[in-house]
């Protein structure tokens, strides 16, 4: 861990103000302005352990080495009081993709969204994948939001750098491609799978078998397969493309840089327009939120 971290500076002199902005499994992640420059940036506090401080040494060492407009930047790393890792990069004002899916009821995404944010996560796959990294955790979760609209790849805790034929069962199990599932040699065709799943997401507000617990989904997906995503609310070139994320056998999935081509990446917004759609979101969400506090302050 020590040979990819910063050493030398103290973390706690170069940043300030943290307001904590989101919780997951791997730690929280704070808001903090970079005493140098008073830039907003976001720290990512984690645990260290026994068990994780290979792999999250494994995560810097591959985010150091990204450097794309659809991926997040990674500014520094330290080790605090020898149990946390403190990982800085950059602050991606509207979280993540799911604030958006969360909304689903309120707000829809339509289709030249769909294919934007599709594009724009293509288009950093297509690079990680040519750096021989496969990242095997592509959700929506892992895909933020800028203040420009900008999408950007996030979160490199279950990636691996090989160019070889890989074993490791690891990922979000809804999203799971079904030969990493089986723990069968597989390479980075298993992120263009999560990337059909993803767009399923959007079209349908959930990945398929959300509603079971994770053991059955992953059973559902490699003896059952998943279902077509929802031919009334998609075009045929979605439809398309959809099925060429999820093919079954990954010899026959497309790569990255095929799906680039394909014609439902035409349908693409721009980052103007899906910031108005981010602009929506976060509209209706204050509207939520203001609706339940003056609901409690009645009740009270």
């Amino acid at each position: 861990m020590k040979e990819v971290v910063n050493n030398v500076d103290d973390p706690e002199l170069l940043y300030s103000d943290y307001k904590l902005i989101g919780t997951g499994a791997s730690g929280q992640t704070f808001s903090a302005l970079y005493s140098k420059t008073s830039k907003l940036v976001a720290i990512k506090k984690m645990p260290i352990s026994i068990d994780n401080a290979g792999p999250l040494a494994t995560e810097i060492s591959i985010m150091k080495t990204c450097t794309h407009p659809n991926i997040v930047e990674y500014f520094d790393s330290f080790v605090v009081d020898f149990v946390e890792l403190w990982l800085v990069m950059e602050y991606m004002r509207f979280s993540s993709l799911t604030f958006i899916l969360n909304l689903y009821e309120e707000l829809r995404m339509d289709e030249p969204h769909v294919a934007y944010c599709l594009r724009e996560t293509l288009f950093g796959l297509n690079y990680i994948h040519n750096l021989d990294i496969i990242h095997r955790d592509i959700k929506s979760d892992n895909i933020l939001i800028s203040d420009t609209g900008c999408i950007k790849i996030t979160d490199f805790g279950f990636s691996a750098k090989t160019d070889t034929l890989t074993h490791s069962a690891v990922g979000s199990p809804y999203w799971m491609a079904p030969e990493l599932i089986k723990s069968n040699p597989y390479n980075n065709k298993v992120d263009i799978w999560s990337l059909g799943i993803m767009a399923m997401e959007m079209v349908e507000g959930e990945p398929p078998y959300f509603d079971l617990e994770p053991q059955d989904a992953l059973k559902k997906i490699t003896e059952k397969g998943i279902p077509c995503i929802a031919e009334d609310k998609s075009s045929k070139d979605l439809i398309d493309f959809f099925l060429h994320c999820c093919e079954t056998d990954p010899g026959k999935r497309h790569s990255a840089q095929e799906l680039l081509r394909h014609p439902f990446m035409l349908k693409s917004c721009e980052a103007d327009d899906f910031l108005t759609l981010c602009e929506e979101a976060t509209r209706i969400k204050k509207e939520q939120a203001n609706f339940f506090l003056d609901d409690y302050n009645i009740d009270d």
